[in-house]
């Protein structure tokens, strides 16, 4: 027997206001902080009549509010809607529940609303305090197959029928588990506690107790052998306690003479609840062990997630259960080392696969995460991956399949650059994209010493190239707040003189200039080149061909790029030549660092252009790009040191600029 949700949609559950994905056999779930990862599994709980009025969609109660006195104006879609769809194969008598045909496999939709019915329009309107509110709202469930949830005409569930056969729910104590019911395992990042009863070593133990004490029960022999023991106690060790036992019932109340209070010592006890311990130890020092709190907090924390995990089969196995499971981890990164957090993603689909195999239990995996060590785990590891993004202040999640929608080599592009680079980007709320390595380092050296306010956002850096819009389409889905690409003009140039080799008709090298201009196929620069301006920018919404969601992608995006140099008269090609003439205090730096060209005065008076020629004529011989940044990161943190103004206003604009 098979069955796996191949899919979810949530409608207007807390800040989660549309959002559709699909689940595969193992998957993680990525999103900064208080994104709403959570709500993905508590959604199950909630649409099981346990709804409260915080569950419900901020902007859905503004609405209802709003049109208290006009319930009218409330329109059908105005409310809580999940849809979990089923794959299925070869289901047994329990599970025909969720047969959607006679068949041996195939597809089916559970979809379960909450909204205001009309006949409680009169009391909506009574209504003062929004708590109030929840009271009004009526749950509907429908159930049938693919098609029938496509042509509108899914079957009504009664409406006071318990869920628990048709959504995976958390359950308390999974000995009070029936056959039919679907099982949400939700295990959490496990909190540090040094000592005592809740303590790392007693949890971890007690959680392997529970495999251990399957073991036993299942082995004859080694039942015989602490029946063995039991008798050797009972027979040479109980007599010997002859003197505590005649205390016991000298205070026994009431007394007994037949039945006195004893003493027992209890193997038996030990069989049906056996104590562990969890340590290390050597095999030169007889006697000594380490035990689990001396470990690191990460280790401890991965060997809690798999002993809860192990407790649940054992209870599974010896109840006979082969209930279909979502094992859903929370944060397993908590404490731990980034190796450990890919170690951990390898190996944790492995451990479930097999022992769900071994017991026959249809499972699925959902590690939910703020990691970005575990982000690029997940690609390695094949995962399906889920994206949480906010957006207007609402939740989107998205699969990592369906970002860029038509364009897969946009998608697949920006997946390398995440795997090779920075897979923070998933996480941040403004991106700057840029042409190279030399550049970041700068770049973040401007920001600490310029723009402060952005080290403490959010932002990623991400390395371009000059094809900036090979991976737009994606980047798009991604909705981040703000997208500041920051680039070189690279005009074509004469080899000699560095100068624009026409200068009526300027063309440029750089693709990621064609959102400079009107028309995309047009590469001339000369409008610019004639006006004369600091700094090029230009600032717009960055759409793709087609989007994921209905909502508009609002994408602040802004290009910029040098301007003018008027000091020198000349027009910058590249950072380095921007840097450098960006001012005298600049010059007088750059070349004391022994970095560029001793006759820099010389060349900038004469002929400025001559310097975009970086390695040519503007660095010393042998010294190369990266030599330049590495310099720059000592200059710019000093006094008088000036930036390009295209970058500062594109840093600005990031940073608080409409």
């Amino acid at each position: 027997m098979k069955i796996k949700i191949s899919e979810i949609q949530i409608e207007n559950f807390r800040a989660i206001k549309n959002s559709k994905i699909k689940l595969g056999d193992n998957n993680v779930l990525l999103g900064k902080n208080n994104i709403g990862k959570t709500s993905l599994l508590d959604v199950f709980s909630a649409f099981d009549n346990h709804l409260k009025i915080t569950d419900v969609n901020i902007e859905l109660l503004q609405k209802i509010m709003i049109n208290k006195n006009n319930p009218e104006r409330i329109e059908k879609n105005d409310c809580m809607c999940l849809k979990v769809a089923y794959e299925w194969k070869d289901l047994n008598s329990d599970y025909w529940s969720l047969l959607s045909s006679i068949s041996s496999s195939g597809k089916t939709v559970v979809l379960i609303k909450y909204s205001i019915p009309s006949e409680n329009y009169s009391m909506l309107k009574e209504i003062d305090n929004v708590n109030d509110l929840i009271n009004l709202f009526e749950r509907q469930a429908w159930i049938g197959s693919e098609d029938d949830a496509l042509k509108n005409r899914l079957t009504p569930l009664p409406s006071k029928v318990p869920l628990k056969k048709y959504l995976p729910l958390p359950k308390s104590d999974i000995d009070y588990v029936q056959k039919g019911e679907l099982l949400l395992c939700p295990i959490m990042a496990f909190r540090y506690v040094d000592s005592g009863k809740n303590s790392n070593d007693e949890a971890t133990a007690n959680q392997f107790s529970t495999k251990i004490s399957s073991m036993i029960s299942e082995v004859d022999d080694v039942k015989e052998t602490f029946e063995k023991i039991q008798k050797e106690i009972d027979d040479k060790v109980a007599p010997r306690m002859k003197s505590f036992q005649d205390e016991l019932k000298d205070f026994a109340y009431p007394r007994n003479p037949k039945n006195p209070l004893e003493a027992i010592l209890t193997v038996d006890e030990w069989m049906r609840n056996p104590k562990v311990r969890i340590a290390q130890k050597f095999d030169d020092l007889a006697g000594f062990e380490l035990p689990l709190r001396s470990q690191g907090l990460g280790y401890q924390n991965i060997y809690n997630i798999v002993a809860r995990i192990s407790a649940l089969f054992s209870k599974m196995q010896k109840n006979d259960m082969h209930n279909p499971t979502l094992f859903a981890i929370e944060e397993p990164e908590a404490f731990t080392h980034p190796q450990l957090q890919h170690i951990f993603i390898q190996q944790i689909s492995r451990f479930i696969k097999k022992e769900a195999t071994k017991l026959k239990i249809p499972y699925q995996l959902l590690v939910i995460s703020h990691s970005s060590e575990i982000a690029t785990s997940a690609f390695e590891n094949k995962f399906q991956l889920i994206i949480g993004r906010r957006e207007n202040q609402s939740t989107h999640f998205i699969n990592w399949d369906s970002i860029g929608a038509n364009n897969s080599k946009s998608r697949d592009k920006l997946k390398k650059l995440i795997i090779n680079y920075n897979a923070e980007m998933l996480f941040a709320d403004k991106l700057i994209a840029y042409e190279g390595n030399s550049e970041r380092l700068i770049l973040i050296s401007i920001i600490r010493n310029s723009v402060p306010n952005l080290l403490s956002e959010k932002i990623a850096f991400i390395p371009v190239g000059t094809a900036f819009n090979s991976i737009k389409d994606a980047l798009v889905d991604l909705h981040y707040e703000k997208i500041l690409l920051i680039t070189d003009i690279d005009f074509k140039m004469d080899g000699q003189s560095g100068e624009p080799n026409d200068s009526l008709k300027v063309k440029t090298t750089n693709g990621n200039l064609k959102y400079l201009r009107d028309n995309e196929n047009d590469k001339s620069l000369s409008d610019y080149f004639k006006e004369r301006i600091d700094a090029i920018t230009k600032s717009y919404t960055l759409t793709s061909d087609d989007t994921n969601y209905e909502s508009i992608n609002n994408n602040k995006f802004m290009i910029t790029t040098q301007g003018f140099n008027s000091r020198y008269n000349f027009w910058p090609r590249t950072l380095e030549s921007a840097l450098v003439a960006d001012s005298d205090i600049n010059k007088k730096m750059y070349l004391n660092s022994d970095l560029v060209n001793e006759n820099i005065e010389t060349t900038l008076s004469e002929n400025p252009y001559k310097i975009n020629l970086v390695e040519k004529e503007l660095l010393k011989s042998g010294k190369g790009k990266a030599d330049f940044a590495l310099e720059s990161l000592n200059l710019i943190s000093e006094d008088g040191y000036t930036v390009p103004k295209y970058i500062l206003k594109g840093l600005e604009w990031l940073d608080d600029g409409e």
